[in-house]
């Protein structure tokens, strides 16, 4: 009895839905001893990997990869590339991130202060936190948590609170002020590791630089890519000159945090 050419199709789609699925049960049954299934699930077949890591357990992530063909590996990245691409040509700089296409990043890192690093680093790169897979034993709650929470109890001497709640981790801040309040702002944001600051500002700059020579003009406002302007500023007058001028310059009022005395 002959075959029909859509029988033909129909028997074809049924052995690919077989290999598939064995290609992707291989898949999960290599991977799961790091990761966790469910986060394996959204992985689909010909999807494009980073893998960030490349030291004792991304070398096991990267050659359990290399065993597959249930999805591709195009870039194996690490934040100490320099050096570690002494004795692994493959390994990458992170900012290639930026030029290139891939639906998501395998984090082979264990140490919590390592992967919160490399997750600041990326998120102010802009990569979306729903493409970062991370190892089954850590939680990127809890570490995102504890960061935030340090970050809060650094600042709420001369922020409030509910205006720090606005800023995600990652954030890129602009210092305005370089006085003693700005100073010690600025020694502050030093230390956390939940957001950066891109800009440190102030309008008497040029009478600051000697001091502090990181201190910059505002121009720099109108060409930097940030999230929040944090006025270190205690005059009220000083104050008001500085937000009329950032009015001026289009600076949404959202993304300006004032000291808590200016809401007394």
């Amino acid at each position: 009895m002959g075959v029909s050419r859509n029988q033909m199709i129909t028997l074809i789609d049924v052995d690919l839905d077989v290999f598939f699925e064995a290609e992707k049960e291989k898949f999960h049954h290599r991977l799961r001893r790091f990761y966790h299934q469910e986060q394996l699930e959204k992985i689909d077949i010909g999807s494009k990997l980073v893998l960030y890591g490349a030291g004792r357990i991304g070398q096991k992530v990267y050659n359990t990869l290399q065993k597959t063909d249930y999805c591709r590996l195009i870039e194996w990245v690490d934040s100490n590339w320099a050096t570690k691409k002494e004795g692994n040509p493959t390994i990458s700089n992170p900012d290639n991130l930026t030029t290139i296409e891939y639906d998501f990043i395998l984090i082979a890192i264990k140490a919590p202060s390592a992967i919160y690093e490399v997750h600041r680093r990326l998120s102010g790169m802009g990569v979306p936190r729903n493409k970062l897979i991370t190892l089954m034993d850590v939680d990127l709650d809890v570490l995102y948590e504890a960061e935030k929470e340090k970050f809060h109890s650094r600042l709420c001497r001369y922020y409030r609170p509910e205006h720090l709640e606005k800023v995600g981790i990652g954030s890129k801040f602009i210092l305005y002020g370089a006085g003693r309040i700005g100073q010690k702002v600025y020694n502050l944001l030093q230390k956390a590791t939940y957001c950066r600051v891109v800009e440190w500002v102030d309008m008497d700059w040029m009478s600051k630089k000697d001091q502090i020579p990181i201190v910059s003009d505002p121009n720099v406002i109108a060409r930097t890519a940030y999230d929040f302007i944090l006025i270190a500023i205690k005059a009220t007058d000083i104050v008001g000159e500085v937000l009329l001028w950032l009015g001026e310059i289009g600076v949404p009022k959202e993304k300006v945090i004032l000291l808590e005395n200016h809401f007394a």
